[in-house]
Formats: structure tokens, sequence, C-alpha cells
């Protein structure tokens, strides 16, 4: 396989590999593109919108996987039950 890079990023593997952090080019894309997997950077082909045994990621699954769902720290879990912040909401 044969695979085309940008100028800057081909930049930037030859600065890793001349920097000895990876012994080739290959070697040095490869690292790169399994991390961006395991960080949910890059999604894994299941999970780019091919259809797998429960069809494609929504949107809502994407920002779980990605740790975009859920709650600020130090904030009560329902602000429309937080009698203070309701106070004088719905008034001009």
């Amino acid at each position: 396989m044969e695979i085309r890079l940008s100028e800057s990023v081909e930049k930037i593997v030859q600065q890793l590999v001349a920097e000895g952090r990876f012994r080739s080019p290959d070697e040095a894309v490869n690292a790169m593109f399994l991390r961006g997997i395991e960080e949910g950077h890059i999604a894994p082909p299941n999970q780019a919108g091919e259809p797998d045994e429960h069809g494609p990621e929504t949107p809502f699954q994407k920002a779980r996987r990605l740790g975009l769902i859920g709650t600020a720290g130090g904030l009560p879990p329902d602000l429309s039950r937080n009698e203070q912040h309701m106070e004088g909401f719905g008034r001009s």
C-alpha cells in the first residue's frame, strides 16, 4: 500500500525519525495512526459510520465515546430543581 502525505505531515514524520523517536517513516505513521484511534481522535472502521451489527455510530454515541457527555463538577445535578437558580425565571 502506498499513501501520500501532505507536506506538513511528511515534515513532522521526517523530524520524528531524525530525532530517533522512530526507526522509519512507516513506523512513525503507524504509531501516530494507532494512537489517534486509541485516544478517540480517529474512529475505528466499525465506528466511522459503516454499518455493524447495530448500524452506524450515532452522534450521541460518538459524543459519549469521546467523553463529551456528562455533568460539570461542583454543580447541582438538576438546576431546574434548584430554587436559587430558578428565582426570577420568566420575569421581565
